[in-house]
């Protein structure tokens, strides 16, 4: 089987769970270790299609079995960053940016829809003007098993969303829901719905 894998830096960080079984479409895999002291670890009977990751140093990177992922990973300079990816869970396009030491944590059987972003920091400080104390601190983001985020939503720093629920399109998240089977949307997204369930299957 053709693999379209390309890997610079350190190889020894990275792990594949059974590379004989990893699928690349024509956008492949590209991985860029830049520093040290990283584990990346991919699951069996992943599907990459145009997935590129950036690790700097002191990352963690685990990625379930029989995902299928498009988007781009980036850890930012700062150390011990963590990405978590569960298994049976399907990416149509992402950017997952992770610094100051902050996770995101996706579960299993979760869909994201393409245009989505998520970040869990600004990347700059923004302070108040009279104590000088930054304002913007980095946050963990979570999402629970079987979660839908719709496509172009962002999630940012401190979301958390339950199990069984659904991100309606263009939303931007930056709060936690802990209630199970619901639509969260708009801008900063609200519970507009509750007591549902979703189905992966594509209706046309």
């Amino acid at each position: 089987m053709n693999r379209n894998i390309e890997i610079k830096g350190n190889v020894d960080d990275i792990f594949f769970l059974e590379y004989e079984s990893v699928i690349t479409g024509k956008g492949g895999l590209s991985i860029h270790n830049s520093g040290t002291d990283n584990k990346l670890e991919i699951g069996r009977n992943v599907v990459f299609d145009n997935f590129n990751i950036r690790l700097s140093c002191n990352t963690k990177i685990v990625i379930g079995d029989n995902c299928r992922l498009t988007g781009t990973v980036i850890m930012k300079i700062t150390d011990n960053n963590t990405l978590i990816i569960g298994n049976n869970t399907t990416v149509g396009g992402a950017n997952f940016i992770c610094g100051e030491g902050s996770s995101i944590v996706i579960g299993n059987d979760c869909m994201i829809a393409w245009g989505i972003e998520f970040r869990t920091t600004d990347s700059h400080g923004i302070f108040d003007l009279d104590s000088k104390e930054r304002v913007n601190i980095a946050r963990d983001i979570v999402l629970d098993d079987l979660v839908w985020v719709g496509a172009h939503s962002t999630v940012i720093k401190g979301a958390r969303i339950a199990r069984g629920s659904v991100i309606a399109i263009k939303s931007v998240v930056s709060s936690s829901f802990d209630k199970e089977n619901i639509i969260v949307g708009g801008i900063p997204a609200k519970i507009i719905k509750e007591n549902i369930y979703w189905e992966r299957k594509l209706l046309g």
